[in-house]
């Protein structure tokens, strides 16, 4: 919370890591991507580091510091983030009072059609919750 605090005025800040980063610490190669957002949200690849270890690592965690007002976890930007990107297996997130959420996806946890119904189901909720 430090990074969004003292140098990014409290924001967002995403933090991409590749989960097996040995061999990129050995060759002295960057392994962690930092992304600063905005007061309402944070584009993890906005940070060319973080594009280059989604676009070339085998696995990567994206961890994303928010600072929502209402204090929410997971955003509806955040898990089409996640569902996007097939390196991506786990995004972490932190809210300002230092909540912890996560969520991990698997080799077979969804296809196209189960994302639909997944994502049509979550704008019907959120629309009752307004």
């Amino acid at each position: 919370m430090l990074i969004s605090k003292n140098e990014n005025n409290s924001n967002e800040v995403a933090i991409t890591y590749e989960m097996d980063s040995r061999k990129r610490i050995q060759d002295g190669e960057d392994y962690i991507g930092v992304a600063l957002g905005g007061e309402h949200e944070v584009d993890p690849l906005s940070s060319t580091i973080s594009y280059h270890l989604v676009s070339s690592a085998k696995e990567c965690v994206v961890i994303v510091l928010h600072n929502h007002p209402s204090l929410s976890d997971f955003s509806l930007s955040d898990v089409q983030f996640l569902l996007r990107y097939k390196r991506i297996k786990m995004m972490v997130v932190v809210t300002n009072l230092g909540s912890i959420s996560y969520l991990v996806k698997g080799e077979s946890m969804i296809t196209k059609k189960r994302l639909y119904y997944l994502m049509r189901r979550f704008n019907q909720i959120m629309k009752q919750k307004i």
